[in-house]
């Protein structure tokens, strides 16, 4: 192996097998990501750079956990990584434990917590309690765990997607934290609304245009080049380098890829790239991946596109990472520092965002003004 990207993709698509008299250490234990379905573990492969894998049974293909020297190693290719363990905060473990509707709707990715939400029958009402979101983000923030706190909105038949309930939620929780704040969902019908959603508080953009469960259902209500248009009028608003969709890799060519990457990357858009199997057939292999993030890399770099806006994620690759594919371990670093991690960023963006979207705000309600609305 080498180079660490090769290894996080082997994780996120194949699993690992942790032998039984090592799932009974204290280190495993309580490194051990609770789930419904399966169990997870996260591994630090380097510096913000990371994968969360799930637990196998132990195949001939799975990769292995061995403990050598103190210190755990994935066996992949015949050769040994020395890896860290990340273990559950104690706020998300708690949530497990009570059973609370947190434990299936939250998921702390490196810094990032994700909150997903949608909205439930005839009076659209949350999933999830306003206070207790409130709460919840922060005893994460106490612990030292979080960052930036991630909105996943489920769909929503509504013209706006249920944006606009969600407003006083969003004011609330950036008033109370002054945390930076990220969307993730569908766009909504009328693209001016996007204006609001960057004018209530919303500092981070994901419309994805792959994923989905559905796709075929989904290019019926929201056809593929409407969010592609949403994501391009939204790059015009958000802070350069804040708007960002997710490709997935594995459902078809690496032409078409390139050219989705190349088309957003022109507009200002961020793609990141799914990791996760999504076709029967397996995974992409490791060849065609590192093409497509030296692309990715290359095009978002030629745009001149910053990216301090971005986050490392268990998942994804992005342009942000995209050095662990392409570079040798002793080498690969952040192309940036993003702003969550630095204080003296930190500040100086949440003064310019403020000021920003305070203006963005005045030129909304111009506009409203003037069409007599």
């Amino acid at each position: 192996m080498d180079y660490l990207g090769e290894l996080k993709l082997a994780l996120v698509q194949s699993g690992l097998f942790i032998p039984s008299f090592l799932v009974e250490k204290d280190e495993i234990v309580h490194s051990i990501w609770p789930g419904i379905a399966e169990h997870e573990i996260v591994l630090n492969l380097g510096e913000d750079f990371s994968a969360k894998t799930v637990l196998t049974s132990g195949q001939p293909e799975d990769l292995n956990l061995i403990h050598r020297n103190k210190n755990f190693h994935v066996v992949i290719n015949n050769t040994e990584q020395a890896v860290g363990l990340v273990p559950p905060p104690v706020f998300h473990r708690k949530q497990y434990k009570l059973n609370t509707p947190f434990s299936n709707n939250v998921n702390l990715d490196g810094y990032c917590l994700n909150i997903n939400l949608r909205f439930m029958g005839k009076e659209n009402r949350l999933n999830l309690n306003q206070g207790e979101i409130l709460s919840l983000i922060q005893e994460g923030v106490r612990e030292s765990r979080v960052e930036l706190v991630q909105f996943n909105l489920d769909y929503c038949p509504s013209p706006d997607r249920g944006f606009g309930n969600l407003i006083p939620m969003i004011r609330s929780i950036k008033k109370n934290t002054g945390l930076f704040l990220s969307l993730r969902g569908l766009p909504p019908e009328e693209k001016r609304k996007i204006d609001k959603i960057y004018a209530a508080g919303i500092d981070l953009l994901d419309f994805p245009l792959e994923g989905f469960s559905d796709p075929e259902y989904l290019e019926q209500i929201m056809p593929q080049e409407n969010i592609f248009q949403a994501l391009e009028y939204a790059a015009g608003i958000f802070p350069k380098g804040a708007v960002f969709t997710e490709l997935v890799t594995d459902n078809k060519s690496l032409e078409d890829t390139h050219s989705q990457i190349s088309r957003l990357a022109k507009v200002g858009v961020i793609p990141i790239l799914d990791l996760r199997k999504t076709h029967k057939l397996g995974g992409i292999q490791y060849t065609d991946m590192l093409q497509l993030v030296r692309h990715l890399k290359e095009s978002v770099r030629g745009n001149k596109t910053p990216l301090k806006w971005l986050f490392p994620m268990n998942h994804f690759v992005s342009p942000l990472d995209a050095n662990f594919f392409l570079q040798k371990p002793s080498e690969a670093k952040l192309a940036t520092r993003p702003i969550y991690r630095s204080l003296l960023g930190k500040k100086a963006s949440e003064g310019f965002a403020a000021m920003r979207r305070k203006l963005r705000v005045q030129d909304i309600s111009d506009s409203y003004e003037s069409a007599g609305l």
